[in-house]
């Protein structure tokens, strides 16, 4: 079992979904101030950007993680995107990730895999393993949390430090044509540019 506390790491403490869920929506509402300033000032070109509410319902659905100094000031962030399976076809408009959520409750879709993205560390903490340790948290918590679900990495060719990464947290390449036969859906449909899939191995173990 993971214990309710947070994890100490160097001056931080990191926040994961076992304890998110219990928090009040008021101090949820100030993480995703934060973390949507965040991603808006080091969030890159390829990086999603959502908004506060968007952040917000992350938060409250267990899919993301955190991290705070003592005063309360946001050090890093991660999320999981849910991929949907609609067994009566893809809605025509682009999902937000409240009308997912929507959907998963009212049975019209199931919740085939969760992508890590949104990893932001303030400029003054990167390059000390607050990242890593965030998306190491991140990984376990999904798949605790979503036991089945495959937990999965989508990079872009050309970013070698993050492919590496991966490499280094014992995260392996998954053929896209796998991953479909398995879930149902092509992830790299329409992607650009050029990615590659890692996957967290232990969310996949039912596949072996």
């Amino acid at each position: 079992m993971i214990e309710s506390i947070p994890i100490s790491f160097r001056d931080y403490k990191i926040y994961r979904p076992e304890i998110i869920l219990k928090m009040q929506r008021e101090e949820l509402v100030g993480i995703a101030e934060q973390a949507s300033s965040l991603i808006e000032q080091l969030g890159g070109e390829h990086m999603f950007h959502p908004t506060k509410e968007e952040l917000l319902a992350y938060l409250q659905a267990g899919m993301a993680c955190y991290a705070v100094d003592y005063t309360g000031k946001l050090g890093g962030f991660i999320k999981v995107d849910p991929w949907l399976y609609y067994p009566a076809g893809e809605p025509k408009t682009q999902q937000s990730i409240v009308d997912k959520l929507k959907s998963i409750d009212s049975g019209t879709a199931f919740l085939a895999v969760l992508e890590t993205g949104s990893l932001v560390v303030d400029q003054k903490d990167q390059n000390n393993g607050l990242g890593t340790e965030l998306k190491v948290q991140m990984s376990i918590q999904a798949s605790t949390h979503f036991p089945g679900i495959p937990v999965i990495a989508v990079i872009t060719n050309d970013n070698a430090p993050s492919i590496h990464n991966n490499k280094k947290l014992g995260w392996v390449h998954l053929d896209n044509g796998i991953l479909r036969s398995f879930i149902g859906i092509d992830v790299l449909r329409d992607w650009d540019p050029p990615s590659t899939i890692f996957v967290y191995p232990k969310s996949i173990k039912a596949y072996h």
